[in-house]
């Protein structure tokens, strides 16, 4: 479960259904990540098919979600 001596905090089935999840979610979710290797954190993105994909997981130390309001945060969580 390790890389390069690093921990992952995040597994793939996680992020695949959180990717999911937010692909079918009605309004457009920006994200970022952050890179556990070399601490790179990524600038915000709304592609969730694409831009964060399987197989590019294991380097991801954090992903955090962008959200716009209480309504927003409550509806995601319960998605």
């Amino acid at each position: 479960m390790s890389s390069n001596n690093y921990q992952r905090l995040i597994n793939n089935t996680k992020c695949e259904k959180i990717r999911l999840a937010i692909y079918e979610y009605p309004k457009t979710v920006q994200w970022r990540v952050r890179n556990i290797t070399n601490g790179y954190i990524s600038d915000w993105d709304e592609e969730w098919f694409y831009h964060f994909k399987l197989g590019e997981y294991e380097t991801i130390e954090w992903l955090e979600i962008k959200i716009d309001s209480e309504e927003m945060k409550n509806d995601i969580v319960e998605y």
